[in-house]
């Protein structure tokens, strides 16, 4: 994601243009801070040292208007306040790309700022819900200001000149991108008026038409896990044998994993599949390259995801049922015959697993063995997956 020459509202609405923002505050405030060290690194400060001086004039000159605005939010004609620092904000509005740099004086302030941001929108646009005996008007700038007072690494307080060309940009834009799916209005900005109103609705249909190439229950064996970087005896690769997926990582959507009971009713581990020396798995493949797991079909999400092209169907079994998923052959294989299955070294199984906090962690394994419930499904299993891996 490019946010070269962005500012804070551009860039969270390049972020949140393929998303729509969750309602969880603590999401929220994971996705600004990884927003704010992209737009950090991509920004050299080098390049804004014209602007320091600039900007803190802009600065001075808004200090005395600060009184008359909490005495008057809207302006004594009623109107709402406009933008008094134009020369220094970008097309957007907003003060943009090295110029912001050159007023930011640390990463975690950025990010501070973008998740106040978010939040001013949704204050201004009435998405968050009245609290009882509380107040939900609208913030005045003044009060903004007290609410980002030393959120700066250091204990400073963000340029004033910034703040105000951000609460002016969300007061004179509506901003759909960063409001959630029940605020969203079913008219689309002039701008995006020829991509889907609705991200993911669109990412939905897409799903509709690619279709769900095959989906069932598997278990993993014991040992149908190895990890690829922990070294094993007599110098080979691998460890923690018999590992579990639920080992690897604990999802929002894993719960139920550990549990192995019931959820909203259904069983989710079918007799066929249900072992105590094993781990049920309901696995989907999608979009003819990606394999997903979830613990059951009505998860919401799944919790680990592979992309066949990088992986080759390794064995099959059919008196075990059973498939053997590994890395593809390095490009330069060499005379190493020391891999875990006898021939020459091989690249690891990657496998991305989605963590609590909406990231995505990425585990090396030097296989993965995956039992079916029956021969015709191991088979029809094996053709799907041999036709999306690259051939060997």
């Amino acid at each position: 994601m490019d946010l070269a020459g962005t500012g804070v509202v551009g860039a969270l609405r390049k972020v949140f243009s393929y998303m729509r923002p969750p309602t969880e505050l603590s999401k929220i405030d994971r996705i600004t801070a990884a927003a704010a060290h992209l737009w950090w690194r991509t920004h050299d400060l080098d390049d804004a040292q014209p602007y320091v001086a600039g900007m803190q004039e802009a600065d001075e000159a808004l200090e005395w208007t600060l009184f008359s605005e909490a005495e008057a939010p809207n302006g004594a004609d009623g109107q709402e306040p406009r933008q008094s620092s134009s020369w220094l904000a970008g097309q957007e509005g907003e003060v943009c790309g090295a110029r912001l740099r050159s007023v930011l004086h640390s990463v975690e302030g950025l990010a501070r700022l973008l998740f106040s941001t978010v939040l001013l929108c949704w204050n201004i646009r009435r998405v968050l819900p009245d609290s009882e005996g509380g107040n939900n008007t609208r913030l005045s700038f003044q009060e903004w200001l007290e609410v980002n007072s030393r959120i700066e690494a250091d204990g400073t307080t963000p340029s004033v000149a910034v703040q105000k060309c951000i609460y002016n940009t969300l007061l004179q834009d509506e901003c759909i991108e960063l409001l959630p799916d029940a605020s969203v209005k079913k008219t689309a900005m002039p701008e995006f008026q020829e991509a889907p109103e609705d991200t993911s609705s669109a990412l939905r249909a897409a799903g509709q038409v690619a279709g769900e190439t095959l989906s069932g229950w598997a278990s993993i064996p014991p040992g149908g896990l190895e990890r690829f970087d922990v070294p094993m005896p007599h110098g080979h690769q691998g460890g923690l044998s018999g590992a579990k997926l639920s080992h690897c990582v604990l999802s929002e959507t894993s719960s139920s994993f550990l549990d192995r009971g019931h959820k909203n009713g259904i069983n989710l581990l079918q007799p066929e599949v249900t072992a105590s020396s094993g781990e049920a798995v309901w696995m989907s493949l999608k979009y003819a390259f990606w394999l997903f797991f979830s613990t059951s079909p009505d998860d919401p999400a799944p919790y680990v995801f592979i992309r066949l092209q990088d992986t080759v169907l390794r064995e099959t079994n059919l008196r075990d049922k059973s498939l053997v998923l590994a890395g593809r052959m390095k490009k330069s294989a060499d005379d190493d015959v020391a891999g875990p299955f006898g021939d020459s070294a091989r690249e690891p199984l990657r496998l991305c697993f989605l963590l609590a906090d909406g990231r995505f962690q990425l585990f090396e394994a030097l296989w993965l063995e995956l039992q079916l419930t029956s021969e015709e499904e191991m088979q029809m299993w094996a053709r799907a997956i041999s036709n999306a891996c690259i051939a060997e």
